[in-house]
């Protein structure tokens, strides 16, 4: 897990499902799904949420800022 971790944390990512499995296998590390989230670049939201963003992803970002 931690070569995938890595990995996940090197890039952005570029999906929707990219997204959702790499936030999950950080479980409870707060500062990877942070790093993970900084790697976001605002050009880059519209391409990885193509759809709108549902609120089960959007409360993940949010409470992974407030802890």
């Amino acid at each position: 897990m931690k070569a995938r971790d890595s990995l996940a944390l090197a890039a952005a990512p570029t999906n929707f499902y990219q997204f959702e499995r790499d936030m999950k296998s950080f479980k409870n590390e707060a500062d990877k799904k942070i790093q993970y989230l900084e790697n976001i670049k605002a050009k880059d939201v519209k391409a990885v949420f193509r759809s709108d963003l549902e609120a089960e992803p959007l409360m993940l970002i949010l409470q992974t800022f407030l802890q």
